[in-house]
């Protein structure tokens, strides 16, 4: 646990891995909020989620009334975490992977490659 502390602390990222049901979620919660002081900064990913999701969105009608000023911009977790330097949680999607390993992981299958088993 220290450990996870000291690496959250020290601005580096964290993974954790485990069998569906050893408390991965709670324990990300728990680390943020004692890392940052909330656990509300939370990303949803999914198999499609692209990289301009992580980062922001856009208020679409500022966007054509102004172009793309800062105040167009709707922070998502990440960059709500990145300009207050709090932690941002990154859940993944039951169904984004299958067997319950996350979907960035290089052993998860992906459309068209063959399965470790």
């Amino acid at each position: 646990m220290e450990r996870c502390v000291v690496t959250l602390a020290g601005e580096r990222g964290l993974l954790l891995t485990g069998e569906p049901g050893t408390a991965k979620s709670m324990l990300s919660e728990l680390l943020a909020a004692a890392v940052s002081g909330t656990s509300s900064l939370t990303v949803q990913g999914t198999a499609g989620a692209t990289e301009d999701a992580f980062r922001y969105g856009w208020n679409y009608a500022l966007l054509l009334a102004q172009g793309p000023t800062p105040q167009a911009l709707v922070d998502s977790p990440v960059l709500a975490a990145m300009r207050t330097g709090r932690v941002v949680r990154v859940e993944r999607s039951p169904a984004a992977c299958p067997r319950s390993r996350t979907p960035w992981s290089p052993s998860c299958p992906t459309a068209g490659s063959p399965s470790p088993n």
